[in-house]
């Protein structure tokens, strides 16, 4: 399960001089959900609306088209307005360090009926995060009391580091891959803060009570995995680089509605869930295309029957206009 936000909107890291972003709109509602819960099962039927990955595709229409660059960003935009950011912080950057002793992370963040709250992690941070202790752990077994934490053993947001994954450079055309910047190496708080605005979260069922969650990403990275994502769609050459993208992909457990356990996978961002989507259309002996009505052109998932169309709508059209002698 992954935070999301369900409002998104534009902006820029420095007034109008910075990168384009896409970005958590003001007062947007929260929740967690699964990565996968747009995703269908493979059936029988041509599935234009099979999961995000195929809505992912669509954008690459529109990919370094300068005329066509609005359509672009509004599908963008409306992509992540239905399914949220693609979680590049956790592709391009490694898991928190913090500073040697410090086990604990303070929050400076909540989320409180579906709203998220700044909160000051030296103070509310640390009493918030000492409830949640007590509540998961109980009393602290040499004492008796609640857990109590100080602040040598309590690291601040700012103080934690990053190390760039082998994918960091990727986000910075003509960047080392290690560091992306002169110098290269870790990547300060206030690095990461500035480029994907995260914040220290609050979160029940992570392991230490806290998760680093992000609250924009560029325009530039969605574009470059547009890309590279099209690029690499079921051709034969795709096992090697879907294993690559799919790497730590988990089974995992979950109870449903009835009470019943579900089976579901865990994947640390939405980008790598539809990489795992590719993996089980393929793998399923699925694969995908682009339909041929050229007002159309969506991509769709092919059913027993080959088909150039993705619906019987489509097929309709084009079959009509054969038998008025207005395609061939």
């Amino acid at each position: 399960m992954l935070w999301r936000a369900f409002s998104h909107q534009f902006g820029y890291t420095d007034g109008y001089r910075g990168p384009q972003m896409l970005e958590v709109s003001l007062g947007a509602t929260w929740s967690k959900v699964s990565p996968l819960s747009s995703y269908k099962e493979t059936s029988r039927k041509r599935d234009p609306e099979a999961g995000a990955h195929l809505t992912f595709h669509n954008l690459s229409d529109f990919r370094n088209l300068s005329e066509q660059r609005r359509l672009f960003e509004k599908g963008a935009l409306l992509f992540a307005r239905e399914h949220g950011l693609l979680g590049l912080f956790h592709e391009y950057c490694s898991d928190r360090v913090a500073p040697p002793g410090k086990f604990w992370v303070a929050p400076n963040a909540v989320i409180e009926d579906g709203k998220m709250y700044r909160i000051d992690p030296a103070s509310e941070g640390r009493e918030r995060l000492e409830t949640f202790l007590y509540e998961k752990y109980g009393r602290s077994a040499k004492t008796g009391q609640k857990i109590r934490l100080t602040l040598q053993a309590l690291a601040l947001p700012e103080e934690l580091e990053f190390y760039p994954t082998s994918r960091f450079g990727s986000e910075f055309p003509g960047a080392e891959v290690f560091g992306g910047r002169p110098g290269g190496g870790e990547l300060t708080w206030e690095d990461v803060e500035e480029r994907y605005g995260v914040v220290a979260l609050l979160d029940a069922d992570a392991d230490r009570g806290v998760s680093v969650v992000p609250t924009r990403e560029s325009l530039a990275s969605w574009e470059y995995e547009c890309a590279n994502f099209v690029r690499a769609r079921y051709d034969p050459e795709i096992a090697h680089g879907l294993n690559e993208r799919i790497a730590g992909v988990t089974p995992y457990a979950s109870f449903g509605r009835d009470g019943e356990l579900e089976r579901g996978w865990r994947c640390r961002s939405l980008l790598q869930a539809m990489y795992l989507m590719v993996y089980l259309d393929v793998t399923g002996g699925k694969s995908v295309r682009r339909c041929k009505r050229p007002d159309c052109r969506r991509h769709y998932r092919l059913g027993p029957q080959e088909s150039d169309y993705c619906s019987a709508r489509c097929t309709n059209w084009a079959t009509t206009r054969r038998s008025r002698g207005l395609w061939s």
